[in-house]
């Protein structure tokens, strides 16, 4: 395969996300402020999830690309989007 035929090439592509667990909830942020002001150290626990990590791929020119959402609905993407001004949405 040669670059010429390389539509999109990814390299080192990552993504995380923090999740803090043990969080109180607050309805109004003068709670919020309230509690912070009564217990100044406590922080909440956190984690990092990796939903990727350093991914590699390339898509030649030509090829159909999917994408899985997260319920499970796929997505077709086609070569040479166009925008779609003013159609009938009836």
């Amino acid at each position: 395969m040669s670059s010429k035929d390389i539509a999109v090439s990814v390299r080192g592509l990552s993504k995380s996300y923090t999740i803090a667990h043990n969080v109180e909830k607050h309805s109004t942020m003068g709670e919020a402020m309230l509690h912070r002001f009564k217990n100044p150290l406590q922080r909440a626990e956190k984690e990092t999830f990796w939903a990727l990590r350093d991914v590699e791929f390339d898509i030649e020119q030509g090829d159909v690309v999917g994408i899985i959402d997260a319920m499970a609905w796929g997505k077709r993407l086609p070569q040479n989007p166009q925008p779609d001004y003013g159609a009938d949405k009836g």
